[in-house]
């Protein structure tokens, strides 16, 4: 942690340094030197000052290079220290290396003593504000990590007991044990099993959502075909488009096209878009999935010929457990997951879900992924 009354002051002229000293002693701060580039950046990571003022020429490191070198280190607490440039170049061109160094301000030579206290005041306040701010960014990330992994937790033991109310389902519905004499029964026994289904889904979104939310699952990348993944995400929904005349065309694409992608997440995402597209479908609407290169990646798209989506609620719309109707009374079921797993799967392989209303009616879809090598912190999977 930094000492909030100490300073740094970097300049290889000696009077400079002792005028400096001088004025900022009196405002009740007290101080350290150095005479050069390299001795700024020792004091700098052994002091760890409030504040470190730089003159711009310095023998050996620059003060622009002292101060790109304090925002490059890897403590955050010395990355965010606030640094003053002290220069007597006047020009646009040190005004802006000194920005794009990283200089949280900058004051001319020869110094305006009166306004130097003025300054430091200024950017010590402003750098308090930004610790604060970091703290609070912690604390809600280590929150909410906390959440998700408490989540997680609770989705995978909510799986155990599940799977074995599915599992004598279907026991009972195969007459396991014997015939069984009223058949009503059976029909029970298939009504338990298909309600087990549709909770062991809903469970098996919350888990993921939660451990990609999270980070707790790390990809697993491989080379895939995409218009297989599609007609697998159209055949998982086509029993229930059937049931309300809804067809799902998977358009034919120009050419065959790989993608490196964490396979399972995929599936995961083009099912959600699928389902959704499918729930919010008209009776007798059409969903239609297509693919295609776009530059560098690829664009999978699902559009439905549903009522849309307000345009107040896109923004919300792929945040988990919002939906548009929120109501206990809504017309369609679920959590309010699907599209919050397909931008997360985006998002975790460098890519994007992008969701709007189409002009003709219906609303689109459209989720797109990188098409080359596999982003940085994917494992390769073996």
């Amino acid at each position: 942690m930094s000492d909030d009354r100490l300073i740094l002051i970097a300049d290889d002229d000696p009077t400079q340094r002792l005028l400096t000293a001088r004025t900022l002693e009196a405002e009740g701060y007290r101080t350290i030197e150095a005479e050069d580039g390299d001795m700024a950046i020792a004091l700098t990571l052994k002091a760890r000052p409030a504040l470190v003022i730089l003159d711009v020429v310095m023998p050996g490191l620059s003060g622009f290079e002292v101060c790109a070198r304090i925002r490059a280190h890897a403590d955050i607490d010395i990355a965010a220290m606030p640094v003053l440039m002290a220069t007597g170049l006047e020009d646009d061109a040190s005004v802006e290396a000194a920005f794009e160094a990283g200089a949280s301000s900058f004051i001319s030579k020869p110094v305006q003593w009166s306004l130097l206290g003025h300054k430091t005041r200024y950017l010590l306040r402003a750098a308090d504000v930004e610790a604060e701010l970091r703290a609070a960014k912690a604390a809600v990330e280590e929150a909410s990590l906390l959440k998700s992994r408490l989540f997680a937790t609770l989705c995978h033991e909510l799986r155990t007991p599940l799977n074995g109310v599915i599992g004598f389902a279907d026991a009972i519905g195969n007459e396991m044990l014997g015939p069984i004499e009223d058949k009503r029964y059976l029909e029970f026994a298939r009504d338990i099993r298909a309600s087990g289904d549709m909770l062991l889904e809903q469970v098996n979104r919350m888990l993921l959502i939660s451990r990609l939310e999270g980070g707790l699952r790390p990809l697993k990348p491989s080379s895939a075909a995409v218009e297989p993944m599609l007609e697998e995400a159209a055949k998982r929904h086509r029993r229930q488009a059937d049931a309300r005349a809804i067809a799902i065309n998977v358009r034919p694409m120009a050419a065959p096209l790989r993608i490196d992608v964490d396979v399972e997440v995929l599936r995961a995402a083009l099912t959600a878009l699928v389902g959704n597209a499918v729930k919010f479908s008209p009776f007798g609407g059409v969903v239609e999935i297509s693919a295609e290169r776009a530059d560098d990646g690829v664009e999978i798209r699902v559009t439905d010929q549903g009522d849309g989506v307000p345009d107040a609620a896109l923004a919300r719309l792929a945040e988990p457990f919002r939906q548009v109707d929120g109501g206990l009374d809504r017309a369609h079921e679920g959590l309010g997951l699907g599209l919050p797993i397909a931008k997360l799967a985006a998002a975790r392989h460098g890519g994007a879900l992008r969701l709007a209303n189409r002009p003709t009616g219906g609303f689109e879809a459209t989720l797109r992924l990188p098409l080359g090598a596999a982003p940085s912190g994917m494992a390769r999977a073996s």
